[in-house]
This record gives structure tokens, C-alpha cells and sequence, in this order.
């Protein structure tokens, strides 16, 4: 029997490349979904409501605080989220040291409403957090003073996020839309 020629000009066919059955859920994924839940529960164990954000331009979070009696207020406080398994990393001698970029300096120095960075640890299930604009304040900081394009900020171990937290988040968001001024709609 005679063999078939392969007509001239043709290429063996491509192997196909190997691939997974499926998309695959990194531990980075899992540490953010911890770390938002985390938060979560603890404010919704004060009565509050926290949504995440569906896109992340500075912000991974926000809560809605309700009074006492149960009635919405006005006004919510921020949140971006850090996760790690390795919080030794970002650890220093007098607290949690982490770089952000200079664009969030921006966006959250000039929120009137509080802004918190919150570092959430995988292996102890521990978050660490700053009230952002207040610790610039107090660190006398201001983008016009900065030429880098990140900023690295402290956190104190003293700041652990617990069932107290939010509800002093909520005093902090009050106390700031205190002083926010009459607006007028025209």
C-alpha cells in the first residue's frame, strides 16, 4: 500500500496548548475576600452596612452608619483593604509600615469624609487601620510637599480593628460632617 504524500506547502497542525479546566482562585484572592469579611461582620455587628466597591479606583469599601434608633445618616466613611500572610513584611519597631501610591494620597486627603487604610493579617485574622486624614494631618503632610510617587504610612498595633471600631468610625464620619459647611444646591 502506498503512502499518502502531504501536499506541498502544508503545516503539521498546532498542538494545542495546555491549559487548566478552569480559572483559578489565587490565595491573594482568598486574603481579600477575608479581609473584607473580616470587616464586615464586625460592622454589621454594630448595625451598619458596609458595600464593597465593584471596581477599585481607591477604594475597596464603604459604610453606611445608622443611628440608634435605626434611622440612616448622612454621610459614610471609606475603606481600602490590604491582605497578607506575611505581615512580619511590613512590620517595624513601632507598629505596620506600608507604601501607598501617591494618587490615593490624593483622592483620600481630599475626601471630606473619613478614609481608612486598613491592613488585614491572613495568619493571625487580625486588621490593623489608620484614619487617614487625620494621620496626615497630625504627620503634617501634604501632596504639594511630596515628590515621590508613593508615600509610606504607619500604622499603630494600638489600632486593631475590633467590634469598638466601627462604631468610634462612625463618631469620626459625625464629627466630620460636623464641620463640613452649609451646601447650596443652585
Amino acid at each position: 500500500m502506498a503512502s499518502k504524500k502531504k501536499p506541498s506547502g502544508s503545516k503539521p497542525p498546532k498542538a494545542k496548548k495546555a491549559r487548566g479546566k478552569r480559572k483559578t482562585r489565587t490565595p491573594e484572592h482568598v486574603r481579600a475576600t477575608m479581609s473584607f469579611h473580616y470587616i464586615a461582620y464586625r460592622v454589621a455587628k454594630c448595625g451598619f452596612v458596609i458595600d464593597g466597591t465593584r471596581e477599585d479606583y481607591g477604594y475597596d469599601a464603604y459604610i453606611e452608619f445608622y443611628a440608634s434608633n435605626g434611622e440612616v445618616e448622612t454621610g459614610n466613611a471609606f475603606v481600602q483593604l490590604k491582605a497578607t500572610d506575611d505581615i512580619d513584611r511590613y512590620r517595624t519597631s513601632d507598629g505596620i509600615s506600608y507604601s501607598i501610591d501617591m494618587r490615593d494620597f490624593d483622592l483620600w486627603a481630599d475626601n471630606p469624609y473619613p478614609v481608612y487604610f486598613v491592613i488585614f493579617d491572613s495568619k493571625t485574622e487580625i486588621a490593623y487601620w489608620v484614619y487617614f486624614q487625620k494621620y496626615i494631618q497630625a504627620k503634617g503632610l501634604s501632596s504639594d510637599k511630596i515628590s515621590t510617587n508613593t508615600l509610606t504610612i504607619h500604622l499603630d498595633l494600638t489600632n486593631e480593628f475590633d467590634e469598638t471600631t466601627a462604631r468610634s468610625w462612625q463618631t469620626d464620619k459625625n464629627n466630620a460632617l460636623s464641620q463640613i459647611p452649609e451646601v447650596r444646591h443652585v
